[in-house]
């Protein structure tokens, strides 16, 4: 055999192994095709199976062992359609398909939350319904025991004591029937001046719910009713979503008892308690310090929240744990002092519980010791003013200057105007200059903290820093003393026929009176002259400083050669900086020195393409004397 031949057989032979590694692969497309597929049916077979679980779940007596077969078929078929849509998903990430892997993932998330949610409600329907049957059979156990005992007992001792207790029997009984007719007499006068309770509307939110059906089993469920009574009475304290739930139910007295644990099973549950109280712990607002309200209401949050959980069985909560570590930092730093003290020498662990302990007993210490200071008919309403959900006071802030509506709300009849609103409001007081503010607030006898009139002092529920340039002061921002010092023109305002030289020799004895090292800007800010057609443009913005973020208008000035925050959106987010002074250039030839202070702050657009760190001044009022125009 030649070399030629044997070139030619090689040649083939590599051809066939080609043949079978293109044959051996499959399409990558048939592959995406087939798992489509496979995702559509096991999509399609977890979507009946939970239909079907949930349509058992609403009926009247459901199966507990039929429930249980149709859950395992749930996890199976969720397990099994998560599978494939994860091979699904690494198809698309290797052929770098960022919209079928967005979309794939999508769909992932959204058959876990439907899984999550069919699950919870089988769960709780399982375990209410077996405590419900181990009570109503130890019941029934008791009653049998108690009825076979008092027959045996009557059965011994009938022949051999019916003569000696009959006459004792006799008496005794007339004066039973006495007390009962007497306590009966009293008891339905009270009845009768008892004031009726009115039960809530229930709406559909769960954290109403408890408070709700506490009510209506108290008047309702237990009144001496028919069911199908009751059922029309529960329709009238039910309205829009719970009204839904069981409106289609009918007019039985099977429907009332179905409607009843329709509402509990959608509303109700010692889960969804539990994790209402510890959300409402999350939400509080940090404790403010020597406030014997704040530490009260937190001391009994924890404390309802400790119950619960301790209740359901949840202990790994309760130890060294990132509950625990948020209900830290609801605390001052003294009081994270004295409490790991109080844990250091007590030699106790930490935990919520210790927490717990320490915090009921430091509310009382700080309860005695406000009430031995202040008495017990101190102003203790206005110490509860603060809104513990972490939600600002009905109002709104502005951030073109003074905030509005800043105190809480509470008898809005103006002092100074007589007007149906707040001080702080009232135009007539904004118009005074800031000295003659605080002579008023002196007259009125108003509390120079939040300018309120029913509290002065440390009693202020509003106390907190000015923060308007860098001031540490406590009192409102209308009270704030600008420190402003402005150089006035030493030579008469320049009219028409003045030359320029004279308007250079101004302008130059002018700027001579500024320090040695001091910036000098120029901004177009409208002060002393006055424009009919001063027009800026505007676009909103947003600023954030770590966690904090503020929308704001940002004023469009292309005259500006510096950028201007308001002192108040700078302490809203918490910015800080060195103060320092700041010559500035004003119209119709003014110089005005003040005090400012440079702040980093991050503007971002709404729409998130754009994102900046920029340098600004803080400034009383960066739109000056120019007003908003619809």
């Amino acid at each position: 055999m030649s070399n030629w031949d044997l070139e030619i057989e090689a040649a083939a032979s590599e051809g066939d192994k080609m043949d079978e590694t293109v044959i051996a692969q499959p399409d990558e497309s048939l592959q995406l095709e087939d798992l489509k597929k496979e995702k559509a049916k096991a999509k399609s077979a977890f979507t009946k199976t939970r239909h079907s679980l949930l349509q058992i779940l609403e009926e009247d007596f459901p199966d507990r062992e039929e429930i249980k077969v149709i859950q395992k078929k749930l996890i199976n078929a969720e397990e099994k359609a998560m599978d494939i849509m994860g091979n699904l998903y690494d198809k698309y990430k290797h052929r770098n398909d960022i919209k079928n892997v967005m979309k794939t993932t999508k769909e992932m998330e959204k058959i876990e939350e439907e899984f999550t949610d069919a699950e919870n409600e089988c769960r709780d329907y399982l375990i209410e319904s077996k405590v419900a049957s181990s009570v109503g059979s130890s019941l029934s156990r008791i009653s049998k025991r108690d009825n076979v005992n008092s027959e045996n007992k009557v059965e011994s001792k009938h022949v051999t004591e019916e003569k000696e207790v009959k006459p004792e029997f006799e008496q005794t009984t007339k004066e039973e029937n006495n007390n009962k007719q007497l306590k009966s007499e009293l008891g339905s006068d009270m009845w009768k001046q008892l004031k009726r309770v009115s039960i809530p509307i229930f709406k559909g939110d769960k954290r109403n719910y408890q408070s709700w059906k506490a009510a209506f089993l108290a008047c309702i469920d237990q009144a001496p009713a028919t069911k199908e009574y009751k059922l029309l009475q529960l329709r009238q304290y039910v309205e829009g979503e719970a009204l839904q739930v069981i409106e289609k139910l009918g007019h039985s007295a099977v429907a009332y008892d179905a409607a009843k644990e329709r509402l509990e099973r959608k509303y109700g549950g010692q889960r969804r308690q539990i994790t209402l109280y510890i959300e409402e712990l999350e939400n509080f607002k940090p404790l403010r310090e020597g406030i014997a309200k704040d530490i009260e209401h937190f001391a009994d949050l924890l404390d309802i929240a400790v119950v619960n959980l301790k209740e359901a069985g949840r202990f790994e909560e309760l130890k060294n744990g990132s509950l625990y570590n948020k209900l830290q930092r609801k605390m001052t730093e003294s009081m994270l002092s004295r409490y790991h003290r109080w844990i250091f020498e007590s030699g106790k662990t930490e935990s919520v519980e210790c927490l717990r302990e320490w915090i009921l007993q430091e509310a009382e210490f700080q309860t005695i010791a406000s009430e031995t200071i202040h008495g017990l008919s101190a102003n203790t309403r206005s110490n509860s003013q603060r809104n513990y959900k972490g939600n600002r006071r009905d109002g709104f802030r502005t951030f073109f200057g003074e905030s509005q509506n800043e105190s809480y709300t509470g008898n809005r009849v103006c002092k100074c105007c007589n007007g149906n609103h707040g001080v702080w409001k009232c135009d007539e007081f904004r118009k005074l200059t800031v000295n003659k503010r605080w002579d008023t607030a002196k007259r009125l006898q108003l509390c120079y903290r939040c300018l309120g009139h029913d509290h002065v002092g440390r009693q202020c529920p509003r106390s907190r820093a000015c923060n308007l340039g860098g001031c540490k002061e406590v009192h409102n921002r209308l009270l704030h003393r600008d420190k402003q010092s402005f150089s006035e023109p030493k030579v008469p305002v320049r009219t028409e026929s003045k030359t320029k030289q004279n308007y250079a020799a101004e302008k130059k004895e002018n700027t001579d009176a500024a320090t040695e090292g001091e910036n000098r800007d120029r901004t177009m800010i409208g002060r002393d002259r006055k424009s009919n057609f001063v027009t800026l443009r505007t676009v909103p913005v947003i600023l954030k400083n770590g966690n904090r973020t503020v929308s704001v208008n940002a004023l469009l000035d292309d005259a500006s050669t510096k950028t201007y925050i308001n002192a108040d959106v700078a302490a809203e987010l918490g910015l800080q900086g060195q103060v320092q002074k700041v010559t500035v250039n004003v119209l119709n030839d003014n110089v005005e020195t003040f005090e400012t202070m440079p702040v980093e702050v991050r503007l971002q657009s709404h729409n998130g393409q754009t994102d900046a760190k920029i340098v600004a001044f803080t400034t009383n009022r960066v739109t000056g004397s120019l007003q908003p125009v619809d």
